[in-house]
């Protein structure tokens, strides 16, 4: 009885229910705009973070791309801040970035 229990806690705490998944892939949209940076840029912070679904309005079964709006500042090779948005999608599932896209 006792091993039974003990195997019990075992399966259920190391299930990964993907609570996680928002985090990770919030870890990876940083990291993606931070490699793209410019050469030389420094002081790099998110300011502003959102997630929400791209839908493209063509069918409703399609699983719709997951976007990730940044807002960021860095300090550039002229010791000058900038302030910059970019959009990262990723695929549906969210294990993959698809692209990013910079906006004004």
């Amino acid at each position: 009885m006792r091993y039974l229990l003990f195997a019990s806690v075992l399966v259920f705490t190391s299930c990964d229910y993907g609570s996680f998944d928002k985090d990770k892939r919030q870890i990876m949209a940083k990291d993606f705009v931070e490699w793209h940076l410019p050469p030389h840029a420094t002081e790099f912070d998110i300011t502003a973070f959102h997630e929400d679904t791209v839908s493209d309005g063509i069918d409703a079964n399609f699983k719709h791309s997951l976007a990730y709006n940044l807002s960021y500042h860095f300090t550039d090779s002229t010791h000058q801040v900038q302030q910059k948005r970019t959009t990262v999608l990723f695929t549906p599932n969210g294990h993959s970035i698809i692209t990013a896209i910079n906006q004004p």
